[in-house]
């Protein structure tokens, strides 16, 4: 019988686990698929120029966790806030978004407006820390849905706020240019419309039980609207809560 010598069983190998459809190593040989390398990007810019922000994560310690970013101004047109998000991948449950009517640069009190891959969306406001329901209005409740949101992952979709009044505040909620809502608070984190700018973004991180890290990252994209000051919503400046909302819960 004839032998083949190392070399050429080298070349072989390839043809010959295609062949008879065995198990051959994609890793080398150390036993399995590699994992995607553990890496956490916070609202920087993307490497592959999709978006203009990119939220990522695959690092366990992360699980539950929610991330903000703060800017100092953000609107061009004071009352009127404006982003467009992606999410790639990560658990579809899990809320994206952005704030806006805050009072700092560095956190403190703000409103949010985060959605889901399945066209739910929810608002709560912020203030020294303590929530407040505004839609639904009740925690614990359904988030209502919005056929104007596109649904699925890799989908784009627009968020719009606009400032109607002063105090009592009315605030409308447009999606992807369709005016959806509208709540009003009869105590305004900003009292005068003029006067109320700041914005920022949101991702919020699913639980062990609800994501698949590593190789399935939480993966955000952010591109700023036509309202937005700056040509950058990449923040430097961004905080971190062991807490996070999903409409699963």
């Amino acid at each position: 019988m004839k032998k083949f010598g190392p070399a050429l069983m080298g070349l072989l190998a390839p043809a010959l686990c295609g062949l008879l459809f065995t198990a051959c190593p994609t890793d080398g040989g150390n036993g399995g698929p590699q994992n995607l390398p553990i890496k956490t990007i916070r609202f920087e810019p993307p490497t592959d120029g999709n978006g203009g922000a990119q939220f990522y994560t695959n690092d366990s310690q992360y699980y539950g966790y929610s991330f903000t970013s703060h800017f100092t101004n953000g609107s061009i047109v004071p009352g009127t806030f404006e982003v467009m998000v992606n999410r790639l991948s990560g658990n579809s449950s899990y809320g994206y978004g952005m704030i806006f009517g805050g009072n700092s640069s560095s956190g403190g009190d703000y409103y949010r407006l985060i959605i889901t891959t399945n066209k739910g969306y929810q608002v709560r406001k912020r203030v020294g820390g303590v929530w407040t329901d505004f839609l639904p209005a009740t925690t614990g409740v359904a988030w209502p849905m919005a056929a104007a949101l596109n649904s699925g992952l890799n989908q784009n979709n627009t968020l719009k706020v606009v400032r109607t009044t002063n105090s009592p505040a009315t605030f409308n909620i447009y999606f992807n240019g369709t005016l959806v809502t509208s709540f009003t608070d009869n105590s305004p984190i900003i009292n005068t419309l003029s006067a109320d700018t700041k914005f920022g973004l949101y991702a919020g991180v699913g639980v062990a039980a609800d994501e698949s890290f590593p190789n399935t990252p939480v993966d955000i994209r952010y591109t700023r609207g036509a309202s937005t000051m700056s040509p950058s919503i990449t923040s430097s400046a961004y905080s971190v809560s062991s807490s996070v909302d999903s409409m699963a819960e």
